[in-house]
Order: C-alpha cells, then structure tokens, then sequence
C-alpha cells in the first residue's frame, strides 16, 4: 500500500477540462490522488446539490470518475462513498478564469472546496485569472508545486479553503505572492433575449470593474501577483448576534 497522502481532486469546468489534467500532473509527486468532476461544466454553480435529481456515476478508470452533479456533489460523493480513507486534502481547479472577491460566493470552484471543508477536510481551490490565450497552465502548475511545498502556509488554512489565483501569465512575469482580503468586483449583467424560445433570457455579461484598495485580491490580480485568500464556510456574524442579544435583554 501506498505511504503517500491521498488528495481528492474536483472542479466545476467538468471531467474533460484542461484545468483538472494540469492540477493532477501537478500533484502526482506529492499524493496518491482520485479524481472525482462532473460529467459536464458547471460553473457558477456555488454550494448547490442535485437534491432532487438521480445521477449518474461513471468511472473512468481505478482513480478517476465522472459524476452528472454538480461540483458540490461531486465533493460529497467521494467523501462519503469512493474515497478509501479520509483524504489529506481536497483539491479544485484548475479553474479557467478567476474567483476574485464576491465571486467566490457563485464560483463551483470554492463551492466544492468548501463543501469539503465542511466535512472536516483542509482544501486548496485553485485559478487561473484570465481567459486570453495563450493560456498559462504551467505557470498554474509551477504555483501549486510551490502551494504543496509551503507546509507552514497549508497549516495557517487548516481545515478552512485556501483560495488561490494565479495570473494568466508566464511564470517569470508573476510578480510574487500576496495575502489579500477579498475585493471588490462589479458584473454589469445584462439579460439577452433568447431568439430561439420566446420569453426566454441568457445572462451576457461585459468583463467586470474590479474596485478598491490595491491590497484587495481583485486588484492585486490585476497588477500580476497571485493572492490568496482563506475562506470559511461559516455565516455566522457573532459580533452583530451578541449586539443584537444584547438589545432584546
């Protein structure tokens, strides 16, 4: 048996992605790994299940399957029916194009790290910030070598996600890494009538306008430093609960 950690790897750009190909080559030194995206993209997807849905699990091979779910899915599935042992640490991406500031709360990218957070697993969700080609996968692979390295920074994310985005360039233009709050991001959406179907809309949108201070991740992307982030999964505001605790006493 394998002495080598065991890493679940997911993403929300589906099972055939580049993205999930690149982060699994990336990995394989460190990690034993399976490999459990869904069957399609399902981008923007965020926290969802498929409650009322059956779906189909297909395995590609021993270590890699697709499930018709969507990323969130995808991360419950494995933990609690293919994984062999508690995974060391859950994996997504590598997603195409960035999760930046609010983003984070739509991207099925974090959804899935995060739903694995939620069941006691430490995870990493990984992007590359920018849709232009060429497209720099190895300079997302050159990051997630460094990422899995760094034991001290893994340990400040433990059992919380460590949101990651690399910027769509040659690694030797990358101007380093930055610890960064979440920023600022604008979508001016638009709703495009569907000529096909009457009464039927599709989001178009235009690139968004990243706002704020220049420490924030979306601006530090930006100017061309990978940032990362540690999200929780909790809601809770105890600040605000004890004040308004304090008001009905």
């Amino acid at each position: 048996m394998s002495k080598k950690p065991l890493f679940l790897l997911t993403n929300d750009d589906g099972i055939s992605a580049p993205g999930i190909k690149a982060l699994e080559e990336a990995v394989r030194p460190f990690a034993d790994v399976i490999v459990v995206a869904p069957a399609k993209e399902k981008s923007a997807t965020s926290h969802s299940i498929s409650l009322h849905d059956s779906m189909e699990l297909k395995k590609i091979d021993e270590n890699h399957y697709s499930l018709d779910g969507t990323p969130a899915d995808c991360a419950l599935f494995a933990l609690y029916r293919l994984c062999p042992q508690k995974p060391d640490l859950v994996l997504s991406g590598i997603n195409y194009g960035a999760n930046l500031g609010q983003d984070t709360l739509y991207s099925g990218t974090v959804g899935a790290a995060m739903t694995a957070v939620e069941l006691g697993v430490s995870s990493i969700a990984f992007s590359l910030a920018g849709r232009k080609s060429p497209v720099h996968f190895e300079s997302a692979q050159k990051v997630i070598t460094e990422i899995l390295d760094r034991k001290d920074w893994l340990e400040t994310s433990k059992n919380k996600v460590l949101n990651i985005n690399i910027p769509n360039l040659p690694f030797d233009e990358i101007l380093g890494y930055r610890a960064c709050p979440l920023g600022f991001r604008t979508w001016k959406d638009q709703f495009a009538d569907d000529e096909s179907r009457p009464n039927h809309y599709r989001y178009s949108s235009v690139p968004p306008l990243d706002e704020g201070a220049e420490n924030l991740d979306t601006m530090s992307c930006r100017e061309g430093y990978i940032t990362l982030s540690v999200l929780q999964p909790s809601l809770y505001d105890q600040t605000s609960t004890q004040n308004l605790a304090s008001l009905i006493e």
